[in-house]
């Protein structure tokens, strides 16, 4: 948004938008940075790829233009994750973005990685990737991992399930964290008994319910209410596919306890259980 132009509430009134361009989807945020030439840039985190977009606000209406793009990084869950830049001030070729995904679906254990990438590599089309190691783990099927990288006083830090792993430089022996202290805490993602997992497209919604066809084409009803009531049902839309969690009743209502988005493509779904 323009912060000099913000239209207010009027029929017409001048634009407020620097630059409207799609990102992929996005359950993630954006980060900021001054390069050395001293124009800003925001960089994005949609889909699974970093993009870096200058600001400009030379003569005429400031615009947000694309400068570079990532390969794609080896994330999960819902799409998306979140960045941070680290810099020396300016200074040219300091600029770090750093970025932590989140666990690449039905992984087991379901890691989270540290990535730090060279922006100004990124602009030169070179190998970008300066950095990458495991950051911790994220067991939550239901829940994703928006982890933030924070960075403070030459360290990097990231928080996942019960650790929080610290990344830096220095002249002692560098530690490097191993699965093995990752994942000792992760519980393994067992059901209870009486409970199912299913996944399926969406075909019709109301007030209550929701009605899916799981990969086998079985016609699933499912009673949203109780996940509804304990703000843990996603919003089903007709033509999506969503993940549910619950038990079924005598009927073979499925009693939903959680909801969640899924891929869209059912070869990315879990295993109906």
């Amino acid at each position: 948004m323009n912060r000099d132009s913000m239209g207010h509430y009027t029929s017409g009134g001048p634009d407020a938008v620097l630059g409207s361009m799609q990102i992929g989807p996005c359950w993630c945020g954006q980060s900021y940075y001054q390069g050395a030439d001293g124009v800003g840039r925001v960089i994005t985190s949609g889909g699974s790829y970093v993009g870096i977009w200058k600001v400009a606000t030379g003569a005429g209406q400031p615009a947000l233009v694309k400068e570079s793009n990532s390969t794609a990084m080896p994330t999960g869950q819902d799409s998306g994750f979140f960045t941070a830049v680290s810099s020396n001030g300016t200074q040219a070729n300091s600029q770090i973005v750093w970025v932590v995904t989140r666990p690449v679906r039905n992984s087991k254990p379901p890691l989270m990685y540290l990535y730090a990438i060279d922006p100004s590599a990124l602009k030169a089309g070179q190998s970008a990737t300066l950095f990458s190691a495991m950051a911790g783990t994220w067991p939550h099927t239901f829940a994703n991992s928006n982890t933030v990288p924070l960075v403070a006083n030459g360290r990097v830090y990231v928080a996942s399930y019960k650790k929080l792993v610290m990344f830096g430089l220095g002249a002692s022996p560098a530690r490097t964290a191993s699965l093995a202290d990752l994942a000792e805490d992760a519980p393994p993602d067992v059901l209870p008994a009486g409970m199912h997992e299913i996944t399926g497209k969406v075909l019709s919604v109301d007030a209550v319910s929701v009605k899916l066809r799981t990969r086998t084409k079985t016609l699933v009803t499912v009673d949203t209410q109780a996940a509804a009531e304990t703000h843990l049902a996603a919003r089903a839309v007709v033509g999506d596919a969503l993940t549910v969690r619950g038990a079924y009743d005598a009927r073979g209502v499925l009693k939903a306890q959680a909801t969640m988005r899924a891929d869209s493509s059912p070869a990315l779904w879990g295993a109906d259980r």
